[in-house]
């Protein structure tokens, strides 16, 4: 599946570069105000909602130096990234937003392989 925000794309979800989603939290923004005399509190929506997600791109170059080239330029293009939120491609995505990359981490580097940890926030406001 790939997941992209805007036209960035983090992570394709093909065999060569497998998308992993690590954690996803979704809230709303809710305000509990208790009442005198009453029996129990009122809750109020205060209308948006905040994700939170963390996935896992693994990306495969030519060589190591392309890969550790490789490093600087996912993480400063993921940083840059603005737009929605989108899982998936074509009729069947899903899209939130806006949405911004929070933290681009390297995970893993191996020979020509790398892994980056990606920590999504996106937001939705409704009435």
């Amino acid at each position: 599946m790939q997941i992209a925000i805007g036209s960035t794309v983090l992570g394709s979800g093909t065999r060569a570069e497998p998308v992993r989603i690590i954690s996803s939290v979704g809230a709303g923004n809710i305000e509990v105000t208790p009442l005198i005399d009453a029996a129990s509190p009122a809750l109020y929506d205060r209308g948006n909602r905040v994700f939170r997600d963390v996935i896992e791109v693994d990306y495969t170059y030519a060589d190591y130096a392309a890969a550790l080239l490789g490093i600087p330029a996912r993480r400063k293009a993921a940083l840059a990234a603005t737009g929605n939120l989108i899982y998936g491609t074509g009729e069947s995505s899903v899209t939130v937003g806006p949405a911004l990359v929070e933290q681009a981490e390297l995970v893993e580097f191996i020979g020509s392989g790398i892994t980056m940890r990606y920590t999504i926030v996106a937001t939705e406001s409704y009435s």
